[in-house]
């Protein structure tokens, strides 16, 4: 019989009652994850399902709605993947709209709901962005102060701090798919700072003489103009044409103080596109400002200041003209029924029809393109047919 048998059964009973009391003391692995269960299941939740769920949340009138919304349908369209990379590819510009909605203000989220609202649409964009760049997608977006590019386009200038000519804000990003560019990023052009005292008079117009209001003779009583008014001075008399230049571009001069800044966007674009292209620039480095001119360069241009429409109307043949001569280009104006054609049409929405042969073919042009040479500079913005589902 050995002396240590009974001494090593009561150190055997003492760590019994020792591991009871720890399990006593200390919480069940059940219960020190309860705290963490909603968090588990938040996570596990479809993103899809999280959206929906956010959106409940917060009231109709919220400012988050409408990107929840866009967010919600982005995803569906990156769950199915073909869906979302035929979009793309088609309506490079609705595309690029609609994700930057899912950008939105932080310093909005205020409230508990509106911070998990917040991070629920980041987890969106992250999404979205990381199979974005597994298909080959790349956003093009400038910096103020970066010089202006062919994967740019011109939309407006204004005065900023950042050197003239130079980017001073994008507008909208542009887009590469497979490293093929599908859609300019919209800048606008900075004309340098707000200068101190009146705007420099141009260097090819000398300095205008004071108007004058005209006093008919009195041998013209009866004799002038019908719908002359003789007591307003001549406009044309405040714009005095430059040397060389045509009739049509001195009549647009005249008409800009109608339609500023629609008439000096114009104007401007005409400027550079005369320089450079006199320094040997392509057109494709002009994409820019020839976007500007296809504004204008289709037949149904119409701006909310008539009298700058008509200017239009009456200076678009010499200003055809002058763009043959200079780049060699021509309007790109699809009639209605021509077939869509990729490169000298961007497709920017799409119209419903029942009938098979209009499948493909262009309805309505939105604004009209520009082709240089021979070759489609700026695409030609087209409405499409596209047959009813089950027809």
């Amino acid at each position: 019989m050995s002396y240590l048998g009974p001494f090593a059964a009561r150190i055997e009973a003492a760590v019994e009652r020792l591991e009871g009391a720890a399990e006593r003391i200390a919480p069940p692995p059940s219960a020190a994850r309860s705290a963490s269960l909603v968090d588990e299941a938040w996570e596990a939740a479809p993103l899809a399902a999280r959206l929906v769920f956010v959106r409940s949340l917060l009231d109709r009138t919220h400012p988050y709605q409408s990107a929840l919304q866009e967010a919600t349908a982005l995803e569906e369209l990156r769950r199915r993947g073909p869906e979302l990379e035929a979009w793309l590819a088609t309506y490079p510009s609705l595309f690029a709209d609609s994700v930057s909605r899912l950008e939105i203000d932080a310093r909005d989220a205020v409230a508990a709901a509106d911070r998990l609202a917040l991070r629920t649409l980041m987890e969106a964009h992250e999404s979205l962005g990381s199979d974005l760049r597994a298909m080959g997608v790349e956003w093009v977006e400038a910096r103020p102060g970066d010089a202006l590019g062919p994967d740019m386009e011109v939309v407006s200038a204004e005065h900023t701090a950042t050197p003239v000519g130079a980017v001073a804000r994008t507008r909208r990003r542009g887009l590469r798919f497979r490293g093929r560019q599908v859609l300019m990023a919209q800048v606008v052009r900075s004309l340098g700072p707000e200068p101190d005292g009146p705007p420099p008079a141009r260097p090819t117009c000398p300095e205008p003489a004071p108007p004058v209001t005209p006093q008919p003779p009195e041998s013209s009583v009866g004799t002038t103009e019908p719908g002359r008014d003789i007591g307003a001075p001549d406009r044309a008399a405040d714009h005095p044409p430059a040397d060389g230049e045509p009739p049509w571009l001195v009549a647009l001069r005249t008409a800009t103080s109608t339609a500023d800044p629609e008439g000096a966007r114009l104007l401007s674009a005409i400027d550079e596109v005369a320089e450079r292209a006199a320094a040997g620039a392509c057109a494709l480095s002009l994409r820019g400002p020839l976007a500007v001119l296809a504004e204008v360069a289709g037949p149904r241009y119409a701006s909310a200041d008539p009298a700058w429409s008509a200017a239009i109307v009456r200076a678009r043949e010499g200003l055809l003209a002058w763009l043959a001569d200079t780049l060699e280009g021509e309007p790109i104006w699809p009639a209605e029924g021509d077939p869509f054609e990729p490169g000298r049409m961007e497709r920017v929405g799409t119209r419903r029809t029942a009938h098979p042969q209009e499948q493909g073919r262009v309805a309505r042009v939105e604004r009209a393109g520009v082709v240089c040479g021979g070759e489609p500079v700026i695409p030609a913005k087209v409405v499409v047919y596209d047959r009813e589902e089950g027809q």
